[in-house]
C-alpha cells in the first residue's frame, strides 16, 4: 500500500510517496470501517460487566435488571402510504397515531362503554421474573430453558373535549374512567399479541398487557387527564447452548436466536448482559439481568 506523506508542509510541498506493509496498511484500511461500525452501535445506559461463563443450569429468579428506554413507531390508523415494516422486529409497545388514542365510546344497553382504546405508556421497568435451565448433556453445554419476565410501569393521556364528544355524546371524566376500566378487562381476555414472529410456526401463546388503577380527572377546556398502571407478562421457552462466556437462546417461537454474555458467580448468582448491546431474550431494551438461584 502506498500513501502520500507531507511532513509539516502546507500546500503539498516536500511530499513523498511512502510504502506501507503488513499490519499497518491493513489498520489504515480498516480504520474507517471500524469507526463506522462503532458509530452504528446503539448507546446504552446500562452498565456492562466482565463475562466469566460457568454452568447456568438450575432455577433462578430475577433480582435486578436494567432496561434502556425504547421507542416504537405508533400503530397507523390506515395502511395507506405507510412504510413497510422491517421483518424480524420485536412486537412494538402499544402506541397510537390518533390524537384520541383510537378512543371509541358508545351507549351499550344504557351504559357508556369503550369499544376501542390504545393505552399509551412509556418503557416498562423489569419488576421480576424467573429462568430455568435444564440439560441432559453431561458437560452441560446445551439444553432447554423456560423464562418469565414481568414488567410494570405507568401510562397516561390527556383526552381533549373533542375526543370525548366526537361520538355525539357528552360524558364526565368519571364515566370515561369506568368505561376504560371495563374495556381493560375485556382487552386482557383478548390481548391479540402473539408470541411468535414465524409464519411457519403459528403462536400457541400470547403476551398479556393488563391495566390497573385507571383514573380520569377533569382539566381545563372540558378535557380529561387519565392515568393508569401497566403490567406485562410474557413466557418464553426454547433451547440454549453455551460457548465460552456466550449463552445463545433459541426461542421455540422465533426465527432468530438471541445471545447474552454471562457470568456465574459462586453457586448462587448469575448475570446476563445482552451480547454486543443486543436485547436479552429479544425483549426490546433489556440489557442486563441479575439472577439469584432459587431456593
Amino acid at each position: 500500500m502506498f500513501v502520500r506523506y507531507c511532513p509539516s508542509r502546507p500546500l503539498g510541498r516536500n511530499c513523498r510517496i511512502v510504502k506501507l506493509q503488513g499490519g499497518l496498511a491493513a489498520a489504515l484500511l480498516l480504520a474507517p470501517v471500524l469507526a463506522l461500525v462503532s458509530a452504528c452501535q446503539p448507546e446504552t445506559s446500562c452498565p456492562g460487566g466482565v463475562p466469566c461463563g460457568g454452568d447456568p443450569t438450575g432455577s433462578w429468579v430475577v433480582g435486578d435488571a436494567c432496561r434502556d428506554p425504547i421507542y416504537a413507531a405508533p400503530q397507523p390508523v390506515t395502511y395507506f402510504q405507510q412504510p413497510v415494516q422491517m421483518a424480524r422486529q420485536p412486537t412494538p409497545a402499544v402506541a397510537s397515531s390518533d390524537w384520541c388514542s383510537s378512543l371509541v365510546l358508545g351507549n351499550v344497553g344504557g351504559t357508556i362503554k369503550a369499544t376501542a382504546f390504545n393505552f399509551p405508556h412509556d418503557t416498562l421497568g423489569v419488576a421480576g421474573g424467573r429462568m430455568t435451565y435444564t440439560s441432559e448433556d453431561s458437560q452441560k453445554q446445551s439444553g432447554t430453558y423456560e423464562a418469565a419476565i414481568d414488567t410494570v410501569g405507568r401510562g397516561g393521556i390527556d383526552l381533549s373535549a373533542t375526543c370525548l364528544t366526537r361520538m355525539g355524546m357528552s360524558v364526565s371524566c368519571d364515566v370515561v374512567a369506568a368505561a376504560l376500566t371495563s374495556f381493560a378487562v375485556s382487552k386482557l381476555l383478548n390481548p391479540g399479541v402473539p408470541c411468535s414472529d414465524s409464519p411457519n410456526e403459528p403462536a400457541t401463546c400470547q403476551f398479556f398487557f393488563s391495566y390497573q388503577d385507571i383514573t380520569c380527572t377533569a382539566i381545563p377546556d372540558g378535557a380529561c387527564r387519565c392515568s393508569y398502571g401497566v403490567s406485562f407478562a410474557g413466557t418464553f421457552n426454547g433451547r440454549w447452548t453455551r460457548a465460552g462466556t456466550l449463552l445463545t437462546h433459541s426461542d421455540a417461537s422465533r426465527m432468530l436466536p438471541s445471545q447474552a454474555d454471562y457470568c456465574v458467580q459462586g453457586s448462587d448468582s448469575m448475570t446476563l448482559w445482552g451480547h454486543d448491546r443486543t436485547s436479552i431474550l429479544n425483549q426490546a431494551g433489556i440489557r442486563t439481568l441479575k439472577l439469584q438461584r432459587s431456593p
